[in-house]
């Protein structure tokens, strides 16, 4: 459910994303082999359209490409639905939903969406705005008075709009026993409110956009409180019964093994290519408003129709008329956003490869395994969505929906997609000394520690991923534009901008027909690792995790590390590693920036009174003797 750590889902997602996740199949349900890949009378096995139709010729090509994309990519099984206004298109299945068991995924086969969920999460929250029970601009707390952060009254500014629309600063990525296998964890949530309450916040209410799985977990429990119905009755009732999606479901446990698609896990071979796929554990998500809904591709399409007519279901009016408009209306955008989207109330607006198109309205989703891409164009009523099985270092669903998108509209419209842009062309200038010191130091980033350093002359190199094996350093050509070339990369720029005081580090990449900035790295301060942490470098254990939780995001061993002189902690896990700021003997802080932005920075690492242990999200680790 990690969702927007795209362009590339970090090495295994993230993602990796992803992102925001082990052999046989979950308690209770069939082995690897007994799928079926097929809900019974859920609808056809696969939709295409006439033969006279204008899409015909755009979906026999996309059938030719999307195995094709598939095996490049490693992923064992993809369903994908397009529609266009109230006709689905097209709706099918490519690989397998088993492979041992040679089990074709079909069009009625289940997927986790991930955090594809936010959005129908977000659907039910705005039911209850438009009646008057709920206010956006009002304390989540106000709804979910069990909810409270460090210090007291920390929560209180939080409002039900800043988690809609990831500017609320709740700790984001509190991953132990959000993914389980084995079996569901219905104490999840109840879990994650008391070790909230143990945390502070990430940052102030809007000041600045972090993706945050936990403040949609806690939109379950005000659609709770303000109901008086369970999460799931009441977006089965009000959410999925009006559409038809009988099919769907937030409670994924109810999911039977022989109509949910198995996962897998794909490492890179050393040459680049994929390897073999791994079967992976059936996997519960128990944070469900988060990110747990399980869908079809015949389900999906209803989903994509619905939100084309402007809230009207199959079999009834899910939103109001007009509530989609507001809910994809652009909120909060402060400068430090440096986003490829907008964020609305529960969408993402905005994607560089298809806004030659169009407004573009989208959200992706990715679990332990499975990785999700929703992405409409509301101007001209077309819709896909597309869900692969398969964890790889290169997640095929967004490209397999742009590229579905993309041909639809041209096939609507006759405008074809433009070239695919390249990086402005700069001329190289002098070195300038005195601006190059200004540049120099660590850069926080999104998953470890970059630096940059300048030379008598003035000249930068940029190292990163500093203290990995991945370590690499490029030097750093001024342009005539105020960027920099990076040696040995042609498809990326870089730039040194301060924003609301803080130096940072931006990037810019061609993506699709489009250049598109995005944030690489925090400077640091200058400052050196203090005694009483020093003395605390070393591997901790976890005491107290949720033994169930999935490997991705799991952490069987914590580090506290001197990297160049810098305090980090490195975690195995989907966390990954980062960067602490000290804020006291017993309390540090995650710092810095990176390409999701401020996610998983803020968060505080607590040691404990015995001085051999600590605890961070929800976890306590203790020294390893």
């Amino acid at each position: 459910m990690n969702g927007y750590a795209r362009p590339q889902r970090k090495a295994l997602l993230l993602l990796a994303v992803a992102l925001l996740i082990a052999g046989c199949s979950g308690a209770g349900g069939a082995a690897d082999g007994g799928r079926s890949g097929a809900n019974a009378s859920a609808g056809p096995e696969r939709t295409v359209p006439a033969a006279s139709s204008p899409y015909a010729s755009v979906v026999s090509t996309l059938q030719a490409d999307v195995p094709k994309m598939m095996a490049a990519a490693g992923t064992v099984g993809l369903m994908v639905t397009l529609v266009d206004g109230n006709e689905t298109l097209w709706s099918e299945g490519f690989g397998f939903a088993d492979k041992q068991a040679g089990t074709p995924v079909t069009a009625n086969t289940s997927f986790h969406i991930g955090s594809v969920s936010k959005t129908m999460t977000a659907t039910a929250v705005m039911q209850l705005v438009k009646e008057g029970k709920v206010d956006l601009d009002a304390p989540l707390r106000q709804y979910v008075p069990e909810f409270t952060l460090q210090p007291a009254g920390a929560a209180d500014a939080i409002t039900v709009r800043s988690v809609l629309d990831h500017h609320s600063g709740i700790p984001g990525d509190v991953f132990n026993g959000l993914f389980t296998n084995g079996g569901p964890n219905p104490e999840f949530r109840a879990w994650l409110v008391q070790a909230l309450s143990a945390m502070y916040p990430e940052r102030a209410i809007n000041q600045e956009w972090a993706y945050n799985n936990s403040g949609y977990v806690l939109l379950a429990n005000l659609v709770e409180h303000v109901t008086g119905s369970s999460f799931e009755e009441y977006t089965r009732t009000h959410v999925f019964d009006p559409m038809g999606m009988t099919q769907t479901s937030f409670d994924d446990a109810k999911v039977d093994d022989a109509n949910l698609t198995a996962n897998y896990s794909v490492a890179a071979n050393d040459d680049g290519t994929p390897g073999e796929p791994q079967f992976q554990e059936r996997e519960y998500i128990n944070g469900w408003a988060a990110g747990s809904v399980t869908s079809t591709a015949n389900e999906m399409s209803k989903y994509l129709q619905m939100l084309l007519a402007d809230g009207q279901g199959a079999d009834g009016r899910v939103l109001p008329a007009g509530t989609l408009a507001q809910m994809w209306t652009p909120q909060l955008s402060l400068p430090i956003d440096v986003l490829y989207f907008q964020m609305g109330l529960g969408f993402a607006l905005g994607d560089p490869a298809l806004n030659w198109a169009g407004p573009v309205v989208q959200h992706d989703g990715a679990t332990s395994w499975n990785y999700s891409m929703l992405q409409l164009l509301p101007g001209s009523t077309l819709g896909v969505f597309v869900s692969g099985n398969t964890a790889a270092p290169e997640n095929v669903a967004p490209a397999v929906a742009a590229k579905a998108l993309s041909r639809a509209y041209t096939a609507k419209t006759g405008a074809a997609a433009p070239p695919a842009a390249t990086l402005p062309t700069s001329m190289p200038v002098a070195n300038d000394s005195a601006v190059a010191a200004d540049y120099a130091g660590h850069y926080a980033t999104a998953n470890g520690l970059d630096s940059v350093t300048a030379d008598a002359d003035g000249a930068l190199s940029w190292a990163r991923h500093l203290g990995t094996p991945a370590a690499a350093t490029s030097a750093l050509t001024p342009l005539a534009d105020g960027w920099f070339a990076v040696a040995g990369d042609e498809s990326t720029q870089v730039q040194f901008r301060t924003i609301d005081g803080r130096r940072l580090l931006v990037s810019r990449v061609p993506w699709g027909p489009a250049i598109t900035e995005m944030m690489s790295g925090e400077l640091l301060p200058a400052s050196s690792i203090p005694a009483a942490w020093a003395a605390r470098l070393g591997t901790y254990l976890p005491v107290d995790a949720e033994p169930r939780t999935t490997s991705p995001f799991a952490n069987p061993t914590a580090t506290l590390a001197d990297v160049d002189g810098v305090l980090m902690l490195q975690l195995p896990s989907e966390v990954g590693s980062g960067v602490l700021q000290p804020a006291s003997d017993r309390q540090a802080f995650t710092f810095g920036i990176g390409p999701a932005l401020g996610r998983g920075k803020g968060n505080v690492l607590q040691m404990t009174a015995t001085g051999d242990s600590f605890v961070f999200l929800g976890v306590t680790y203790r020294k390893q003797a």
